[in-house]
């Protein structure tokens, strides 16, 4: 069949060529895209199972790996470490090498590192896994954007990452639920001297199967992007890769397509292949990321970069804080059996009225802090449910001011609050919301950005967003105690900012 095709490329017209947009709309919505989207939210459940499932493990992990205070926060935060050190060569590598293969290889070698680190007993080397496990989930953790946008044309280009995006809440709901089946139980075997096997490795284990079966799905079900191709001046491949999303979509093989060419994508920047070497290569990253900060693109570049630090701010960096929030509050509320506000956890603190906890090295984990989490898991898969069902282009902006504004008031109201099951709903409201914007604002970028400067400058604005989640984390860490309703303020306004200047953001 590949023969066939590139036969009949030969004489084709310049006037039968149609650009990739086009194609996309003669091809229309079909199986393929359904496909790419179920990979995608096998992807996205990976990145939060590896980012976000380790704090769900701490306290089980505890006794294997001689757990501190500080350690704690050390190893929680590693994976996003990993992210921010390999988030810039990986958007370049999604321009030039290709989105599929960053995907692929990553996908494989974050798997492997996770594997690893399942057996290692070692508190430095299992650091050092999470470490090189998020520089590899840095890889498809931004390319998976301009992948699945490259598949649909501009109608259902923002609809698609949206519904994908309803894997967060997928992920939320799967940590906390295989959490809950497996810590319960208490084997033990010993694999080596030293190490002992036990409920929490297989957790992280099974965390990593979302991964397993998303490398699986891509590898052999799905193609390069034919607009990246196109970019790279892989005429052909891009051709053959636009007829089989023909065939696939129409579930037909035909030798008679609508397509015979395709229109090169522009390019209107420089390239680094006249030079060899070391200089091409950072010529070739010059002419990937120097565009970004120029015009046409600065006030766009620098804005989503600034919309993603204050969304992953609260989405990620309160959101470590959650169960141990919600937990001490119910502890306390049934010891002084009347309703609290969140920040009288730190008041009472301060008065030595400390909460009564078993501090004695346990590796079995109480069922009821996973309830919450639960819920949040199930409200952020409605929330991208119906931004799924509502978001289109010309909609996005009013969107995303929409969901920053009430993600502020919730902020505002949240250590107002007495009623525990009002404080969830605020708690819910104020995370779920923020975190809406992270599809939204890739959305924006894909639509926004060239073909070959999409990879590097999604690439780019998530780690910007990891980074905002690391800062947050440590701010609420030092802060939370002593300052707790001035942090809770302080995120609020975070997210107020991040309303106003939404606006500048092209739809």
């Amino acid at each position: 069949m590949k023969k066939k095709w590139r036969n009949n490329l030969r004489g084709v017209n310049k006037s039968d060529a149609i650009s990739y947009e086009d194609a996309l709309v003669k091809i229309g919505f079909g199986q393929v895209q359904v496909e790419l989207v179920f990979a995608i939210m096998l992807v996205l459940i990976n990145v939060f199972n590896e980012t976000m499932g380790i704090s769900n493990l701490i306290p089980a992990a505890e006794c294997d790996l001689q757990l501190t205070s500080s350690s704690k926060g050390l190893l929680s935060s590693m994976v996003f470490f990993g992210i921010m050190v390999s988030g810039y060569i990986w958007g370049y590598l999604g321009d030039t090498q290709g989105r599929r293969w960053v995907i692929l290889w990553c996908l494989l070698f974050s798997t492997i590192f996770t594997i690893i680190s399942a057996f290692v007993n070692n508190f430095g080397l299992f650091l050092a896994c999470r470490f090189f496990t998020g520089v590899f989930v840095g890889g498809y953790s931004g390319v998976m954007y301009a992948y699945i946008s490259e598949f649909n044309f501009a109608k259902y280009r923002a609809a698609m990452i949206s519904w994908s995006s309803i894997a967060i809440g997928l992920s939320m709901t799967f940590m906390p639920l295989m959490a809950l089946c497996i810590l319960k139980y208490d084997f033990n075997y010993e694999l080596y001297p030293g190490y002992h096997f036990r409920p929490w490795r297989l957790v992280l284990l099974v965390y990593a199967l979302p991964g397993v079966i998303a490398g699986l799905w891509v590898s052999t079900r799905l193609r390069e992007s034919p607009r990246f191709l196109l970019s790279v001046k892989r005429d052909d491949e891009a051709l053959e890769v636009v007829k089989w999303m023909q065939i696939t979509n129409r579930r037909k093989n035909t030798e008679i397509f609508e397509i015979k060419k395709l229109k090169p994508e522009p390019n209107p920047f420089g390239s680094g292949k006249s030079y060899k070497g070391i200089k091409a290569i950072m010529m070739s990253l010059k002419d990937q990321t120097l565009p970004l900060i120029k015009p046409p693109y600065i006030i766009q570049f620098i804005v989503c970069c600034v919309l993603q630090f204050g969304t992953f701010s609260i989405a990620g960096g309160l959101n470590l804080f959650l169960p141990d929030i919600l937990n001490n509050l119910s502890i306390l509320e049934q010891q002084t059996q009347s309703n609290l506000q969140v920040c009288d956890i730190s008041m009472m603190k301060a008065s030595n009225e400390t909460i009564n906890t078993d501090l004695t090295c346990n590796s079995t984990v109480e069922s009821g802090i996973y309830t919450e989490i639960l819920i949040l898991g199930f409200v952020h898969i409605i929330g991208y449910f119906v931004l799924a069902l509502i978001v289109r282009p010309e909609r996005r902006k009013a969107i995303t001011a929409a969901t920053f504004i009430i993600s502020s008031v919730s902020g505002f109201v949240l250590p107002l609050l007495s009623n525990h099951y009002l404080i969830v709903a605020c708690f819910c409201s104020f995370i779920m919301f923020a975190g809406l914007n992270v599809s939204l604002i890739n959305a924006a970028a894909c639509d926004i950005f060239p073909v070959n400067l999409r990879s590097m400058a999604v690439s780019l604005a998530m780690l910007v967003g990891r980074f905002g989640s690391i800062s947050a984390s440590n701010i609420v860490g030092n802060t939370l105690d002593n300052y707790c309703i001035h942090t809770y303020y302080g995120a609020a306004i975070i997210a107020l900012f991040c309303f106003a200047i939404s606006f500048i953001i092209n739809n």
